[in-house]
């Protein structure tokens, strides 16, 4: 409802009602007419009504408009549509609990109220409808954030009462009774809150990432309630295939026992292993007995040399720092100390060393593919400064009479190829000097500088650790040794080692990493999605001097884990478009994308089957009672909804009337306008009419 009131002051309206009566007499009190009196007066009464009115507008008085709304308690029934209540009730029992609900439903509304249903998967409607598209197949229970995004969609909505439709279970989040809530909640408990008999696969631990012709193990933890010291078998299948089989003896309930498997790496890609316990009498959950793990295998390390001119310190350290990432492997070669294993690497580290001098030493013999490896020079006190100078292009050394510095290093603020460890500034406070060579110091534009050199408090201009590319090779100088020193203290000042170890890791990863030369380029934006996910494509296309171009039209095929096949077309375009995929199954997927003018792409990626709501199907009534007695509602089972109807009362909770006020010019209202019009024109046609103007 709408109410108008006049906020203006009173001499406003007069002073125009005085100005059209005077407009008006001057215009048609003293002067002959060809009209008779009684048209005169017509006349005038339009003459006066049009001035007033156009004289009150230009005034610019304020219309105040008071809007109330009256908004009815809202009665809403909140359903928890999880996986895990399909799986504990039959189709009956849903159809008669909503039959009841219906029933509840309709007493509320004969209270007055505005009767509302929901789910987690946010459908909201009326009663009637509302069941007919309702699918118990939510993946997960996060009963916390649902009743809180209930509490927030529905402030200021007059949310009277809430109904919580569940079995109590939650496999997500916090538990509701940490939070509290403004609406006094109603739990209709379901499922069965005994402890059923089961046994399932709790977890399945293994590494992502297998080698190529390694064994690796995967560990399959189990857990079961009432099956104590029974033998049963567990399956394990890569794909289809069927590649072992163990008998397991379970010991007692609730207690988690692990089962080892060790496979071989034989086959390059992503591989899907399936484990599965066979199904024991009595039990009903059988979705838990299943799980899998998807493995990628790829070809090999990444290969590694430090050769050193003699032994050192340093040696020890770096390779401390790289052997942490799992993906390299690092092979040690000093001069009488190993011997020179001849094989391709993709990093060379010189400790003290130049390249002639590693390729002069006895059964040395450096690959072709040498030239297209990365190279770190590590400088010290044995190192040839003209051999290094030539053979870098980031940077060249020159001394006289072999001086020397003691320097610490500085992080690089502007260095921008990789990010610098968060808490490296704080490491190297506490660093020790270290010699560095002292003299003219030349570096090249492609050398980016990680570390300057700083003396006491000062940082000067000089570098300590640079780090670049240059004619299609990476390489890196650090210009001092006895950096060993800086883990020990590392450690000393801060009881860790990973600012010095994340530092060499991640130079170590720049310089072998390849940069991605294709011309065009077909990816999923990740290499795991979940079922139900959308898988989504992106599709980078570049001319020859590697500009991005658009426009190109993109074929890209999908195939499935059973065979399937699935073809699609997109467009490249601007802006990072995402091509995405909907209604993938669970399995290993292998994709092939061509495009006019490039080379084809392919590569794999996996949907995995998460079943959280099979793994637990213990309903949790305690936890549904409780959150009832904290808000202020009533708990009750299914077949006792008659008793929250007989007890409903929605008399506390009445209507909620929000007001809104607004003020506005009446010169804004069109309705006036016409009114000047129909006066004005009244007036003039008459007068043309009568004879005059």
């Amino acid at each position: 409802m709408t109410k108008t009131f006049f906020d203006t002051p009173f001499w406003v309206p007069l002073m125009a009602l005085i100005v059209g009566f005077i407009y008006a007499w001057i215009l048609y009190a003293k002067k002959k007419s060809v009209w008779s009196i009684q048209i005169n007066y017509m006349l005038a009464a339009c003459r006066f009504l049009a001035v007033a009115v156009l004289v009150f507008m230009l005034l610019a008085p304020m219309l105040r408009l008071l809007q109330n709304e009256s908004i009815a308690p809202v009665f809403l029934f909140a359903i928890d549509n999880s996986a895990s209540i399909e799986l504990q009730t039959s189709e009956e029992e849903r159809d008669e609990l909503h039959d009841r609900l219906i029933q509840l439903a309709s007493a509320a509304e004969s209270q007055g109220a505005r009767v509302l249903f929901t789910n987690f998967d946010r459908q909201e409607s009326e009663a009637n409808a509302f069941f007919d598209d309702l699918a118990y197949a939510h993946p997960n229970t996060n009963l916390n954030r649902y009743l809180k995004e209930i509490e927030r969609q529905f402030e200021g909505r007059n949310l009277a009462q809430l109904v919580l439709v569940s079995d109590g279970i939650y496999n997500v989040g916090a538990s509701p009774l940490f939070s509290n809530f403004s609406f006094p909640i109603h739990s209709v408990a379901l499922g069965d809150s005994s402890k059923m008999r089961d046994v399932g696969i709790k977890e399945v631990f293994y590494n992502k990432i297998a080698y190529e012709g390694n064994k690796f193990p995967v560990r399959v933890s189990i857990a079961q309630y009432g099956y104590d010291n029974r033998q049963l078998k567990i399956v394990a299948r890569r794909g289809a295939e069927r590649i072992e089989e163990q008998e397991v003896q379970l010991g007692r309930s609730d207690e988690l026992m692990e089962v080892e498997f060790l496979f071989t790496a034989n086959e390059k890609g992503l591989q899907q292993y399936t484990f599965e316990l066979e199904a024991q009498e009595e039990e009903k959950n059988l979705e838990n007995n299943r799980a899998t793990a998807y493995i990628e295998v790829i070809e090999g390390k990444q290969k590694i040399l430090i050769a050193a001119a003699a032994p050192h310190p340093d040696i020890k350290a770096i390779n401390r720092a790289i052997s942490k990432n799992e993906n390299y492997e690092v092979v040690l070669y000093t001069p009488g100390v190993n011997e020179w294993e001849s094989q391709d690497f993709d990093l060379y580290i010189l400790h003290q060393m130049s390249r002639k001098e590693l390729a002069s030493k006895p059964g040395v013999q450096l690959s072709k593919q040498a030239d297209k490896a990365a190279w770190f020079y590590i400088i010290g006190s044995r190192s040839n400064l003209a051999h290094i100078s030539e053979e870098n292009h980031l940077v060249s050394i020159q001394t006289v009479g072999g001086d020397t510095d003691r320097v610490l290093p500085s992080p690089a603020t502007s260095f921008d190829l990789f990010r610098l460890p968060e808490k490296l500034s704080d490491a190297t406070r506490d660093y020790t000097p270290i010699r560095v060579p002292y003299g003219k110091i030349e570096t090249s534009s492609h050398a980016k500088t990680l570390l300057y050199q700083r003396i006491g408090s000062v940082t000067t201009n000089k570098p300590l650790f640079l780090i670049g590319e240059t004619r299609g090779a990476k390489q890196a100088v650090l210009l001092g040794s006895g950096i060993w020193q800086w883990r020990l203290q590392e450690f000393a000042s801060m009881q860790s080692q990973d600012n010095f170890d994340q530092l060499i890791g991640r130079s170590v990863q720049y310089l072998v990493t390849q940069d991605d030369k294709r011309r065009f380029r077909v990816y999923p934006t990740q290499n795991e999605f979940i079922e139900g996910e959308e898988v989504k494509f992106v599709a980078e296309t570049y001319d020859e001097i590697y500009d991005e171009v658009y426009g190109v039209g993109v074929d890209l095929k999908i195939a499935g884990p059973e065979g399937q096949q699935f073809e699609y077309s997109f467009t490249t375009a601007a802006g990072g478009l995402r091509f995405p995929i909907a209604g993938l199954q669970e399995g290993v997927y292998k994709y092939q994308a061509s495009a006019e003018g490039y080379d084809e792409e392919s590569g794999e990626f996996v949907v995995k089957k998460i079943n959280l709501e099979a793994l637990d199907l213990e309903a949790r009534w305690d936890l549904l009672a409780q959150l009832s007695e904290q808000s202020g509602g009533q708990f009750v089972p299914p077949d006792r909804l008659a008793e929250l109807e007989e007890q409903l009362d929605l008399s506390k909770t009445p209507a909620v009337i929000f007001s809104e006020e607004n003020y506005t010019e009446i010169i804004h209202l069109k309705s006036l306008f016409f009114v000047l019009l129909i006066l004005l024109s009244v007036e003039w046609i008459v007068r043309k009419y009568s004879g005059a103007y």
